[in-house]
């Protein structure tokens, strides 16, 4: 698994969003590549499928630590087995702790 932020996607592939995951993506046959997009959630890509999480709602707060924490939710998901991409991408709320807010209710968009 790797998990560029959309700027390091950018830098890395020329192109962001859903192009540049999918084009990072072509060099792991089984990886997974999980990039931060900001506002606009977390796009997923692995075998077989493609995910977007987004927040329910808009998040309000400072991010710094938000990648971090992402990093930290799908770590433990790795661990402990949570179904992939759902569980883990369900706990990537964690990233709205360092904003100080509740936890998000997260919608997960399949096959994009």
């Amino acid at each position: 698994m790797v998990k560029p932020n959309r700027h390091e996607l950018l830098a890395t592939t020329g192109a962001d969003g859903l192009a540049g995951v999918s084009a990072l993506r072509r060099h792991g046959r089984n990886a997974w590549v999980v990039a931060s997009d900001g506002p606009a959630g977390v796009l997923c890509a692995g075998p077989g499928s493609t995910w977007r999480a987004t927040p329910a709602q808009e998040l309000v707060g400072n991010p710094t630590g938000a990648g971090d924490a992402l990093v930290a939710a799908l770590a433990v998901g790795m661990i402990v087995a949570t179904p992939w991409p759902t569980g883990s991408v369900r706990r990537s709320g964690l990233p709205a702790l360092p904003s100080w807010i509740p936890l998000p209710d997260i919608l997960i968009q399949r096959s994009l």
